[in-house]
C-alpha cells in the first residue's frame, strides 16, 4: 500500500541529514526541462532531452541551512513568478520556502518555519503573488487544511473556508484554475490509519472553492466508471494540468509506463476522453527515478518525453525527445462522456423511481379523495332528515338553471294545495333545519345564497353556496 511507502517517506524526511552528492531534483512546469541542483558543490545543472546532464551555473546559498536541505526527485516543486526571472522552489512535507533566481543565480531561503511532516503530497500554487497550499497527508491522516505564505512574518499561516468543505484534499485530482480564479479538487482519499477496521474513502464529489468569499460548493459527483475504476487502482494519482486539462497518467503499467492517459476538460462541462498508445508513439523502459520517458507540458499545448536507446556495442546512449499537441492527443481520444454523466441504468431506474413515485401520489390521492367523499356521504346521510334530503337533491339539481323560488319549492314538496300560512311555516322550517346541519358539517354559516324575488317582494329565491355546490356536486 502507497502509505506504508508514505509512512517511511516522512520518516525519511524527519531523520534526514546531510549527505555526500546530495541533490534535489524537479521538472519546470513551463518548458517540460529537468533541473537538478548538487548542495554539496552548489552547481545548477539542466536536462533537456532526458539523457544529457548539463551544468548552467554555479550558485550562491543565501540563508541555507544545510541540515534542512532534503535529497530527491520527487520532493520539489518550481513555481515561476510571472514577468521575472525568479521561482518558487517548495520542498514537499515541509513549510520550505526557497527563492531560486535565474538572474543572479542565487538560492535563497525565505521561511523561518519548522513544519514537517504534516502536509506531504498538498497542493501547491501561486495566485495574485501569494503561495498557497492546500491538504495533504502526514502524521498517519489525510487534510483539509488550507494554508498561504505570510511573507512579512516568514510563515503559513491557516485560513477560515465556510461551505461544503470536503472532509479530505488528499491523493485526488486538485488545481487552482486561473481563468476562473477558483481551486477545484475531485476524488479525495479520506484516510485516518489510526482507526482501526476502517478502509480508505473515496469522496467522488466535485468541489469548487472561491477566494473571494472562502466558500466551499459541491458542484457535482463524478459518475463516470471509466474513472472511478481508474481511480480506484491502488497508485498514486500522478495527473498534469496545465489551466485547462487534468492529464492523468497511468504508471502502474510495470513493462511500459505512460502508454494511456485520462483527459478531464475543466472548461467545457468535465468532458472526458481516453487515449490510448498501443505502440503509436516510442515508450521503453521503466525507472523509478526522473527517467528517459517522464512525461511533461511542453509549454501550455504540448506534452513531452524522452526514450533513450542503447547501441549494442557501445554503452553510449542516445535520447529523442518526442512531443504532441493536447489536440492532437484529444482528436486521437475516445470520448468517454462527462464526469457528471450518470450510467443509462442509474437514469432509467429514476425514471421507474419518478414514474413509480407520481402512479403511486396519484393512487393516493384517488384513494384519500374517496376516503373523504365517502366520510361526507355518511355524516350527510346521518344529519339530513328526509325532507333536508330532498331539498339537497332539488337544489344541486338546479343549481346550473339559477335560483329556486319559494313557489316551485312548495310545489316540489307537494304542498300548493295548503293553506298559505301553513305553506310559510313549512318552507320557514325546512330552511331553518338545512341551514343548520350543513352548518354543522362545513362549519360554515353561509351554506344558501338567498335573494328577495323581484316579481314578489313576498317571495325569496334560493340558491346552494357556491362553495358547498362545487364539494357537494362531487360526491
Amino acid at each position: 500500500m502507497r502509505y506504508f511507502q508514505l509512512f517511511f517517506s516522512i520518516l525519511f524526511l524527519l531523520l534526514a541529514r546531510p549527505v555526500s552528492a546530495q541533490t534535489a531534483k524537479w521538472i519546470h512546469p513551463k518548458s517540460g526541462n529537468i533541473y537538478q541542483i548538487n548542495f554539496e558543490t552548489k552547481e545548477f545543472f539542466e536536462n533537456k532531452d532526458g539523457a544529457q546532464w548539463n551544468k548552467i551555473a554555479d550558485l550562491s546559498f543565501q540563508d541555507i541551512k544545510s541540515y534542512d536541505l532534503i535529497s530527491g526527485n520527487r520532493h520539489y516543486q518550481e513555481i515561476p513568478i510571472p514577468g521575472s526571472s525568479v521561482s518558487y522552489l517548495m520542498v514537499s512535507c515541509t513549510g520550505q520556502v526557497y527563492q531560486l533566481d535565474r538572474k543572479n543565480w542565487t538560492l535563497k531561503r525565505m521561511d523561518q518555519t519548522f513544519y514537517r511532516g504534516a502536509n506531504c503530497q498538498a497542493i501547491k500554487f501561486l495566485r495574485n503573488g501569494v503561495l498557497y497550499s492546500f491538504g495533504g497527508y502526514g502524521f498517519w491522516q489525510s487534510s483539509n487544511v488550507l494554508t498561504k505564505y505570510d511573507p512579512i512574518n516568514k510563515e503559513w499561516i491557516s485560513i477560515g473556508v465556510k461551505g461544503d468543505v470536503p472532509v479530505a484534499i488528499n491523493d485526488g485530482i486538485s488545481a487552482y484554475l486561473p481563468s476562473r480564479d477558483v481551486f477545484v479538487t475531485m476524488a479525495n482519499l479520506k484516510v485516518n490509519d489510526s482507526k482501526m477496521y476502517e478502509s480508505a474513502i473515496i469522496d467522488w464529489n466535485i468541489y469548487e472553492y472561491g477566494f473571494k468569499d472562502h466558500n466551499f460548493i459541491k458542484i457535482g459527483e463524478i459518475h463516470l466508471e471509466e474513472l472511478k475504476k481508474y481511480v480506484e487502482k491502488d497508485l498514486y494519482r500522478n495527473y498534469l494540468f496545465n489551466g485547462r486539462y487534468f492529464i492523468l497518467i497511468d504508471k502502474s503499467v510495470q513493462v511500459y509506463r505512460y502508454d494511456t492517459m485520462i483527459i478531464i476538460d475543466l472548461l467545457d462541462k468535465f468532458k472526458t476522453y481516453h487515449w490510448l498508445n498501443t505502440g503509436r508513439l516510442p515508450v521503453t523502459g521503466n525507472n523509478d527515478n526522473f527517467s528517459d520517458q517522464e512525461i511533461h507540458y511542453k509549454g501550455k499545448d504540448s506534452l513531452a518525453w524522452s526514450s533513450n536507446f542503447s547501441s549494442k556495442n557501445s554503452a553510449m546512449k542516445k535520447a529523442i525527445q518526442y512531443t504532441i499537441s493536447i489536440n492532437d492527443v484529444i482528436a486521437d481520444s475516445e470520448y468517454l462522456g462527462k464526469l457528471t454523466d450518470e450510467p443509462w441504468y442509474i437514469e432509467f431506474l429514476k425514471v421507474i423511481m419518478l414514474s413509480s413515485g407520481v402512479l403511486t401520489s396519484l393512487f393516493l390521492i384517488f384513494i384519500f379523495g374517496n376516503l373523504k367523499k365517502n366520510r361526507l356521504r355518511r355524516k350527510l346521510k346521518n344529519i339530513l332528515g328526509e325532507n333536508e334530503q330532498k331539498f339537497l337533491d332539488f337544489l344541486l339539481l338546479n343549481y346550473n338553471q339559477g335560483y329556486v323560488n319559494g313557489h316551485q319549492l312548495i310545489a316540489f314538496f307537494g304542498r300548493h294545495k295548503s293553506a298559505p300560512e301553513s305553506q310559510r311555516q313549512f318552507r320557514s322550517k325546512l330552511i331553518d333545519n338545512f341551514t343548520k346541519s350543513l352548518s354543522l358539517i362545513f362549519q360554515d354559516k353561509n351554506i344558501l345564497d338567498i335573494q328577495q324575488d323581484e316579481k314578489d317582494q313576498r317571495m325569496l329565491n334560493y340558491r346552494l353556496n357556491s362553495k358547498i355546490y362545487k364539494i357537494l356536486s362531487k360526491l
